[in-house]
C-alpha cells in the first residue's frame, strides 16, 4: 500500500513538473513573438520613412500611445536638419506631424529641470507625446508619496501643461 502511494506521489510530481515547464516555455515563446512583432513594426516604419520621404538618417525610434498611437522618430532630412517625426500607426493616409528639433527643449535639459524640482522622485520614462495636434514631453515617474505621475510639458519651453496622478492601490 505504501509503495502505491509513493508511485502516485512521484507520478503527480512529474506531471506537475512537466506542466510547469511547458507553461514556462509557452510564456517565453509568447513574449518573443510579441516583442518581435513590436520591433518589426518599427523596422517597417523606419524603412517606409527613409524610402518615401526626404529623411536620410533616423537616430532613434520609440512608441507613444495616447488617443492615437504613433512611432516617434528623431530623424535628419537631406538638408541636415534634425526633426522630430510623429508617424501615425492607424489609417490609410498617414499624415506625418513634424517638429524642428532646434526649436525644442532638449530631453536632457527637461530632465535636469525636473530633477531639481522633484529630487526625491524616481524617473520612469521621458518620451515625446502628441495630444490633439500639440507636442509635449511626457514625463512618467513615482513621486515621494509613491503615486505614479504623468506630466505633460511643453516641448518648446518645458512649462507644465497637464498632470495626472495615480495613487498606489495595493501595498
Amino acid at each position: 500500500m505504501t509503495n502505491t502511494k509513493r508511485k502516485w506521489f512521484i507520478y503527480s510530481l512529474v506531471g506537475i513538473g512537466i506542466i510547469l515547464i511547458s507553461l514556462l516555455a509557452y510564456c517565453i515563446y509568447l513574449y518573443q513573438v510579441i516583442n518581435d512583432s513590436r520591433t518589426s513594426e518599427m523596422d517597417t516604419t523606419k524603412t517606409q520613412l527613409l524610402e518615401q520621404t526626404s529623411y536620410v538618417d533616423i537616430h532613434s525610434i520609440e512608441s507613444f500611445h495616447g488617443t492615437n498611437s504613433y512611432h516617434v522618430l528623431e530623424a535628419m532630412n537631406d538638408a541636415g536638419e534634425d526633426k522630430l517625426v510623429f508617424y501615425p500607426l492607424e489609417g490609410e493616409q498617414r499624415q506625418l506631424t513634424v517638429f524642428d528639433m532646434e526649436d525644442m527643449l532638449s530631453k536632457n535639459t527637461l530632465i535636469e529641470t525636473w530633477q531639481s524640482s522633484c529630487g526625491s522622485c524616481k524617473l520612469v520614462n521621458v518620451t515625446p507625446a502628441l495630444v490633439e495636434g500639440e507636442a509635449y514631453w511626457e514625463i512618467t515617474y513615482h513621486d515621494n508619496e509613491n503615486n505614479y505621475v504623468m506630466n505633460y510639458h511643453s516641448i518648446t519651453d518645458g512649462s507644465l501643461q497637464e498632470q495626472f496622478k495615480y495613487p498606489k492601490m495595493f501595498y
